[in-house]
């Protein structure tokens, strides 16, 4: 080994402590660098995962305009649809805070929901939570609350009778059955989620339910394909402004931790002046020497670097679990992107 090289390490060997401290800001650089961009991947990851809302099985979509109850009969009666689910939702008050009933079908390929415990709402007034509605309100199963609907509605009893599972878990949400929806007395939808029969032809399925949707605003039908599509670009739409701006802090970042380790460097070896002097005239050359003081670079950048790096990804697990996720805005299940009344208490 090159006697330069072998005296440098040594020291490095004695005095630790200098190595923890010249490599400080390298630390705290690698961190921010590797926090970034698990940051950056973790939020394209999330959003690409939820792009659409919509259900595989879902053929054809009504939406867009006025939805009555009564059109729900009609596109159900319409010959080649297997089925049709309403989507929609209220937000009604309870004392632990506001809640948003979603109507769902609770079982079956139209379904975005999975039973966890209990049962799925059979009849009007029954709703079923998600589990961390069930932490942050105390909606146990069996449970009964008188809810405020809001406007002139009547207050109404509702009861827990199970626990699901949905794509997203806000925190304030239930489902139940479209009469449980309608407890504040609209008799409107906001969309309908078609299934046709094996063989169907969709075209002319699409055109009958639209031939018998009528009213000043009728809605538009579209193809499930259609939909999904549309939701993704819409997400995409919506957060491609995000990204960039993650992109910047990332590159930001790196721009950062690079001059910061190049002026941390250059600090310490300059005041090692009087050492290196030293060294050259006891007859070590310039390769040598440089050769040392980059070995001695590469050491500290490995140890502080897998160190920050090690840190960062820590934090990166262990964010989600003292502080679970949230939502600002929340989208029901094949809906379009609506806010819900604010709760009491956000979850972080």
């Amino acid at each position: 080994m090159n006697p330069v090289l072998r005296t440098q390490l040594a020291g490095v060997g004695r005095r630790p402590a200098r190595l923890l401290l010249t490599g400080l800001a390298v630390l705290v650089a690698s961190f921010v660098v590797y926090a970034t961009v698990l940051a950056q991947q973790i939020t394209e990851r999330s959003v690409l995962n939820g792009l659409s809302g919509t259900p595989e099985a879902v053929d054809l979509v009504v939406q867009n305009g006025e939805i009555k109850k009564a059109d729900l009969d009609a596109i159900s009666a319409t010959p080649g649809v297997a089925e049709a689910v309403a989507r929609t939702s209220i937000g009604v008050r309870l004392p632990a805070g506001d809640l948003v009933v979603a109507t769902d079908p609770g079982s079956g390929p139209l379904s975005t929901v999975t039973v966890t415990e209990g049962r799925y709402p059979t009849a009007a007034g029954e709703i079923a939570v998600t589990p961390r509605t069930v932490e942050r309100m105390a909606l146990t199963v069996g449970s009964k609350h008188t809810v405020s609907p809001g406007g002139d509605a009547k207050p109404v009893t509702l009861t827990v009778v199970g626990v699901v599972q949905p794509r997203d878990d806000i925190g304030f949400l239930a489902y139940g059955l479209l009469p449980t929806a309608g407890v504040a007395g609209y008799d409107w939808v906001e969309r309908v989620d078609i299934r046709l029969d094996s063989g169907a032809d969709a075209t002319a399925v699409q055109e009958r339910i639209a031939s018998r949707l009528k009213g000043e605003s009728p809605p538009s039908v579209a193809t499930g394909a259609d939909t999904r599509l549309a939701e993704a670009r819409e997400a995409a739409a919506q957060v491609d402004q995000v990204f960039i701006v993650v992109k910047v802090f990332v590159a930001v970042a790196v721009l950062a931790a690079g001059l910061i380790a190049a002026s941390t460097f250059r600090i310490v070896f300059a005041q090692r002046m009087r050492q290196l002097a030293l060294l050259r005239a006891v007859g070590a050359g310039r390769g040598a020497l440089t050769r040392a003081l980059a070995a001695e670079g590469a050491l500290t950048g490995l140890v502080v670097g897998v160190t920050g790096v090690l840190a960062a990804l820590a934090v990166g697990h262990l964010i989600p679990r003292r502080c679970p996720r949230s939502a600002s805005r929340w989208r029901a299940p094949g809906s379009r992107w609506r806010r819900p009344p604010e709760p009491s208490g956000w979850p972080c």
